[in-house]
């Protein structure tokens, strides 16, 4: 579907006219589109397809150095499972190897695995209420980081995970759990202890009676939300979209891999090193899992503290 996407650009000092022109993925060259007076241009374009737009000044003889003006499509469901085709080649409609609600499928898959590595990272702020130890978070949560108890005095209190053993509901006084520390700003700073907390099920869980009307500042690791429709944008920053695709090749792969296995031929040892399709999804699969590792490993600038 084509969208309006405005191009705006700087007024060029004894430009009589701009002429503006486009490329795309698709190698062809540049494509012109107008010509006009004006500082800006409403270009239609498909919201899937990425383009490069050029707008040049023209004096009357010459045309200048051209602006760049990017557009990039939104990451949606679409644009992923189009790149997924374009890899494997799958592009006649009309007799798909992989049909659009099974690659949906392996998206998924491939963005709750990317989430394993890589969550999404939030922050909530909850409401106490008197002598209430359980809140509810959300189903998403993958792990909670950090949780901040932040009083009517705005005194923070860090609290500390600690696994629930048993007991821990029946706490009622905050005095004989001195544990976990706050940070008082100011002149008269000093640290005093609180309580734990777990998380089980999508509950955060105290082992103290908090106060009503108080904040509790949850920072927590999360999946992504699952893209339900075509058109829906997804959280996955678009410089790792590399690592959804390979994934789902993956695992679009083994599916062939698993019709094939009872045509493939079988000697002695019970291993198929005809197939080559078995080869292929292990390539997809390394090749995600190299991914992984290069932006885990990638180098961090470290801010120097003092000591």
């Amino acid at each position: 579907m084509d969208i309006l996407f405005r191009l705006d650009w700087e007024a060029v000092s004894g430009a009589v006219s701009y002429r503006i022109s486009f490329a795309d993925a698709t190698g062809t060259g540049e494509t012109v589109v107008t010509t006009t007076t004006s500082t800006y241009y409403d270009a239609a374009v498909d919201e899937l397809i990425d383009k490069a737009f050029f707008v040049r000044s023209y004096d009357g003889t010459y045309y200048g150095t051209p602006v760049v003006i990017p557009y990039y499509a939104p990451l949606t469901r679409t644009k992923v499972r189009n790149m997924i085709r374009e890899e494997f080649q799958d592009k006649d409609s009309t007799a798909y190897t992989w049909e659009d609600a099974e690659l949906n499928q392996y998206i998924e898959a491939a963005i709750d695995k990317y989430a394993i590595h890589f969550p999404l990272k939030k922050e909530l702020t909850l409401t106490t209420s008197l002598n209430v130890k359980t809140y509810k978070i959300y189903d998403t949560v993958v792990a909670v980081n950090r949780v901040e108890y932040i009083d009517d005095d705005n005194i923070s209190r860090y609290l500390l995970y600690k696994p629930w053993k048993g007991g821990e509901e029946l706490i009622a006084d905050n005095d004989s759990y001195w544990k976990l520390g706050v940070y008082r700003n100011g002149p008269s700073r000093t640290r005093q202890f609180l309580g734990h907390y777990d998380f089980s099920k999508g509950n955060l869980l105290l082992d103290f009676n908090p106060s009503a009307n108080e904040s509790l500042v949850v920072r927590y690791a999360s999946y992504y939300v699952k893209p339900r429709f075509d058109a829906v944008q997804l959280d996955i920053p678009e410089h790792d979209i590399e690592l959804i695709v390979l994934y789902a090749c993956g695992k679009a792969a083994v599916r062939v891999e698993k019709q094939d296995a009872t045509l493939s031929r079988w000697d002695e040892t019970g291993r198929r090193d005809d197939n080559p399709l078995i080869k292929l999804s292990t390539r997809y699969f390394n090749a995600f899992d190299q991914g992984v590792k290069d932006r885990l490993n990638k180098p961090h600038f470290m801010r120097r503290t003092r000591v």
